[in-house]
This record gives structure tokens, sequence and C-alpha cells, in this order.
């Protein structure tokens, strides 16, 4: 199975794909990053890293060109720029063709200073005249992968962990490349009036909705066209099965135990430390990753049309809708157990 993994680079999503290249059958093509969850610069000297770490190709990493409706809070999105100084990525050079950033000496110059390093060298790190930084392309890499699987009469994966915004973008403008999708597999929103993850005490009470996820909140626009425009197979993982994946003292004592042989679990480990001021935190990617290779751990998708409110308070909420998208939807473990000894087992090397 040929995956392109589309993720916004919080620390759970960077553990799905340390998880994906130990699945069996699975060719992992392309890691795109969106600027969602993270800041863009930071995420992708932490994708870089990590790929050197875990000994992956790092020219699997691109950066989207996507751009938000409702963007994360920076309390959320400073995860990305944290996770380059743990113990087991600080000493690990960046992309030394990518921007540099952060540029440390920067910071403490004075605004003089700062015009007359522009002056000398436009390229070093502040590109103020540039639309773009002088990433891989995201949506290139996309647009090379499925039209490489159309002329191949072949068809690739989707596992999308962030808003479908590339997604959309892409399909916009190249709708003919959807014949070279085999299915979706989507971690996103909260379905059957469960609660969603919109925080009121990082977002004004006035927008908070209850029932809203945030990878359908931050571009409920793109969910729409997708739902409306394509017809191959959904399988979402709403908050509803997701929100049971939670990070427990056994499952981080497990990690740290086997962190002395094993340099995944010593990555994944030391990783999921820096989400321990945060209690609600899931491994809401992991989990959509895991079914990749192990859908037995899920009881079977519940068959759902669903809608999303595209705008007012309640933007971004799915609801069931007769002439809604017909979605696979996961809704309960099977074997919740099972699937934290399964993560554990892959991480173990």
């Amino acid at each position: 199975m040929k995956v392109v993994f589309n993720h916004d680079a919080a620390i759970d999503e960077y553990i799905a794909g340390v998880l994906l290249t130990t699945l069996p059958n699975i060719e992992l093509s392309d890691i795109i990053i969106t600027n969602g969850d993270c800041v863009a610069g930071p995420a992708m000297n932490a994708a870089y890293k990590i790929q050197q770490f875990i000994n992956s190709p790092a020219n699997l990493v691109s950066l989207a060109l996507s751009r938000s409706w409702n963007q994360f809070p920076w309390e959320y999105r400073k995860d990305s720029v944290t996770l380059n100084t743990i113990a087991c990525l600080s000493d690990i050079p960046t992309d030394p063709d990518w921007p540099y950033y952060p540029d440390q000496s920067m910071p403490s110059l004075s605004y003089e200073q700062l015009c007359e390093k522009w002056q000398q060298d436009p390229a070093l790190g502040y590109p103020i005249n540039l639309t773009e930084p002088d990433y891989p392309d995201g949506n290139q890499a996309l647009k090379t992968t499925l039209q490489t699987a159309c002329d191949n009469q072949e068809k690739v994966t989707l596992l999308i962990c962030c808003p479908l915004t590339l997604l959309r973008n892409v399909l916009q403008e190249s709708p003919e490349l959807a014949a070279g999708i085999e299915q979706l597999i989507w971690m996103g929103g909260a379905v059957n009036g469960h609660a969603g993850n919109l925080d009121p005490n990082t977002l004004p009470k006035d927008i908070a909705n209850p029932y809203a996820e945030w990878n359908v909140f931050w571009d409920p626009y793109a969910v729409a066209w997708v739902f409306e425009n394509t017809n191959f197979p959904i399988t979402l993982f709403p908050l509803n099965v997701t929100d049971d994946a939670k990070i427990t003292n056994e499952f981080l004592a497990s990690l740290k135990s086997q962190s002395a042989t094993a340099k995944l679990s010593e990555l994944a480990y030391q990783s999921y430390q820096l989400t321990l001021d945060q209690p609600f935190y899931c491994m809401w990617d992991v989990t959509a990753a895991s079914y990749l290779a192990r859908p037995d751990l899920f009881k079977a998708p519940s068959k759902q049309t669903l809608a999303i409110i595209t705008d007012g308070y309640y933007q971004g909420t799915l609801i069931n809708q007769p002439n809604g998208r017909k979605v696979d939807v996961v809704l309960e473990f099977a074997d919740l157990q099972g699937f934290y000894n399964y993560v554990l087992q892959q991480l173990n090397q």
C-alpha cells in the first residue's frame, strides 16, 4: 500500500509518522506538513531531524502552501519549536539547503544592524521580499504522486491527520488527480453529539462551540469542498474514538523502559514528555495510523452521511444529514489494550 501522510506537525503526528515506517506492506511515499498546529520553520526542522534520527529518507518531507481560516492557538503550536530541543534530536543539524530557522544570532540585533545584515545577505533567513519559504513544495509533491499513480493506473492511500486544505487545493486545481486516490483515512471531527476540542481557555467563548474539532474548524470550507466534490472512500477517525487513546502513565513507563535499547521508543518517550502539561493530550494520529495495519483493533465502522456547518457559531461542526457525504466512521476500539501493546511493539526497535 502506497501512503501519503499529510500532517500539521504536532507531537503525536510525528510519532504517527515514525509508526508508519514500521508497518508491514506500507510504502511511505510523501510526508507533507501543513502549517497548522505548528510553526512552519521549526516544524520542518524537526521533521528533518526525525528522519535523520530514524535513518529514513529526508527527501520525503515537504511543506504545503495551505493557509488557514481559523489558526490553532499559539499555546499548542509551540510544541513544534520545543521538539527540536529534546535530547535525542538537539545535536542533529538541520538541512543545509533549507532556510536557516531560527537564526540564533539574529534576535539580539538592533534595527539598524538588521537592515545592514539584510543588505549583506538577503537570503540569510529573513525573506521579507519572498512570498514563500524555500522548502520543498508540498502541493507539487502531492500532485506528482497522484499524477504518477494515474499514469501507472495505480492508487495511493491518503492518511491526513490535519485539515483537508492541501487536498482541496490540489484537487480544485487538478480534479482529474482524484482518480489516483484509493481512499482517505482522516483524523478529524467529532460526530453524534460528541464533545469537540475547541478550548474556551484558548479561544473567546463566543467562538468555541462545543462540537467542533480543530482539524475541521481550521478550514471548514475545505471539508465542505471535499465532501461535495469527490467520491473516493473516506474513513473518519473522530474524537469519539481517538479520545480513548490517552497517553497513560503505564504507556509512558513502557516507552521509557524500552528506550534503553530502542531508538523509536526513545524518540517517542522524549516527545510525549513535552505534552505532560496538556492533560487532554491523546494519541489521536497514532490511532488513525495504526488502522492501516491493524483494523482488527477497532469495531466495524459506522456508515454515516455527514455534512459540515461552515458559518456562524457552529462553524466546523459535523452533522448527520440525509443528503450528506457517505463516510465510514470509526467510533470505538475493539481492543484498546491491544492497541497500546501494538504501538509499543512497533516502537520497540
